[in-house]
């Protein structure tokens, strides 16, 4: 929309365009339109590098205006007190002064202004220089606009660069802008599509509505919400808070504390070596570890991959899947959709038991804790030697033996419930726990490795499947050894030592067999 400021010998009109976003050159129009007599205007037609006329001496209440008009380019010094600037030359000219209302002209130019200022860029493309407090607004040209100090700029469309330092509003609103918080307390709103948002030092906040936006954080402390799709945003040296709604978003925390709420259309999420707490919304979330803790509140389903770092995960409605680290440290409690636990190589886990079944496997070098009282689990062993305590479990556990690794060797302990403890491939010392166990050996899984149970009582059961022998036949290849206890040797020469017997005869009735 045309604006009209008043001239010395009539109105001059300045196309706008699609320039301007705020508006500020309708509001410098009607604040002149309403100044009437208080009004003194300077009109100067200029060219090349010269320093605009005095600003001339009025009384208290008027305001000044100088409008610079010329057919070239015009490099322009405006003296001090100008309250209003127009810009009305043809040619992208070069425009400095202080404490000034500037309205820029319809082909672009370069405006360097101090003080307490406004600049309307109403077309073309510009470049802005802005110190003290200003408000600046550009429109749908390439422009760069630098801010320090206070006020607000805005890029309009095009491909923009906004730059911001103290306590600054920057508004991006192009396509693939770059936007710079470098220091102070900025606050960045992005609605246009593919912005880049550096920070730096101290403080930013973020309101980011446009697609395929990027935020790397630097130095500086982020609390931003994403409604957007298709973002992506590191954290950095300083504090990061996330509320994310949009889809697709792609989340790295930093060195700093952070904290990152999904929402419902779930993230793609990484830890680094700073503190992490994660809300995962209802939709199915991606998280993998890094080396600082992380806690993780999973409303959906979620993947979760740990690293060295604590990982601390609490499951929902939806399937947790958690990949262990190498040497790391998983913390879960199963929520009512369940849990698949794949632990990593020397990891160190605690299962806290919900309302949903976990299923665990473990792994060489690792040791699984499964406490609790609500539903149980399945474990399944690795290879290597590994450990899984549900000791302090009251739950009905299943627990078996590695499957095809002959060289394993599996610590596995039931808690006060009904467990039931499969012997594997490798060598397995079991401990049932209080409650009335099971301890199986199939022969299509042993290869005549040694076991030891120890724990076995009157309230347990044996079962001894596959290998062509009665039960009065098993307790004939039973011997004892003082300190060491009763041993039967299956037809494949397994072994199984019951360490708490002292004799064959405590096996009477205990032995299921299908010989």
């Amino acid at each position: 929309m045309p604006v009209t400021v008043p001239g010395t010998t009539g109105n001059i009109t300045i196309a706008t365009s699609t320039g301007d976003l705020l508006g500020l050159s309708q509001q410098i129009s009607f604040a002149l339109s309403t100044l009437g007599g208080a009004l003194n205007t300077t009109q100067q037609t200029l060219s090349g590098s010269v320093v605009a006329p005095t600003a001339p001496t009025v009384g208290s209440g008027t305001q000044t205006s100088l409008i610079l008009t010329g057919a070239s380019s015009v490099n322009a010094t405006v003296p001090a007190g100008y309250n209003y600037v127009i810009d009305n030359t043809t040619g992208q000219s070069t425009v400095v002064g202080s404490n000034i209302q500037l309205v820029g002209n319809e082909t672009g130019g370069t405006y360097s202004v101090t003080g307490s200022t406004t600049v309307a860029a109403t077309g073309g493309n510009n470049a802005i220089y802005g110190t003290g407090k200003s408000q600046i607004s550009a429109g749908a040209g390439n422009d760069t606009v630098f801010i320090a100090g206070s006020g607000t700029a805005a890029g309009g469309g095009g491909t923009n660069t906004l730059v911001g330092s103290g306590k600054t509003v920057l508004l991006s609103g192009g396509t693939k802008d770059l936007v710079f918080a470098s220091d102070g307390d900025n606050t960045v709103n992005a609605s246009g599509t593919g912005a880049a948002i550096l920070g730096n030092a101290g403080t930013i906040t973020a309101s980011i509505s446009g697609g395929n936006t990027t935020v790397a954080a630097g130095g500086a402390n982020l609390s931003a919400t994403l409604s957007g799709s298709g973002g992506v945003v590191f954290g950095g040296a300083g504090t990061t808070n996330l509320s994310i709604s949009g889809s697709g978003s792609t989340l790295v925390g930093g060195t700093g504390a952070g904290t990152i709420n999904s929402g419902a259309s779930g993230s793609l999420i990484f830890g680094q070596s700073g503190s992490l707490s994660v809300q995962s919304g209802s939709g199915s979330s991606t998280f993998v570890g890094g080396s600082g803790s992380a806690t993780v509140n999973a409303t959906g389903g979620a993947l979760a991959f740990g690293s060295t770092g604590i990982l601390n995960f609490v499951g929902g409605t939806g399937i947790l899947t958690v990949i262990g680290g190498v040497g790391g440290q998983e913390r879960v409690t199963v929520g009512s959709g369940g849990i698949q636990l794949l632990e990593g190589t020397g990891g160190q886990s605690t299962i806290t038991s919900g309302a949903g079944v976990a299923t665990l496997f473990g792994a060489s070098g690792s040791v699984i804790n499964f406490v609790g009282s609500n539903k149980g689990f399945q474990y399944l062993a690795g290879s290597g030697s590994e450990t899984i305590n549900a000791a302090g479990s009251s739950t009905a556990n299943t627990l078996f033996g590695s499957q095809g690794d002959s060289n394993s060797g599996a610590r596995m302990i039931g808690g006060s419930g009904v467990d039931q403890i499969v012997a594997g491939a490798g060598t397995a010392t079991m401990t049932g726990g209080a409650g009335a166990d099971f301890f199986d050996f199939f022969n299509i899984l042993t290869v005549g490795k040694a076991n030891i149970v120890t724990d076995f009582d009157s309230n347990d059961l044996v079962g001894l499947l596959g290998y062509n022998q009665t039960a009065d036949e098993l307790r004939g290849t039973a011997s004892f050894t003082a300190g060491v206890g009763v041993t039967l040797t299956l037809s494949d020469n397994t072994t199984i030592t019951f360490s708490s017997l002292t004799n064959a005869s405590q096996l009477n009735g205990r032995i299921v067999t299908n010989g």
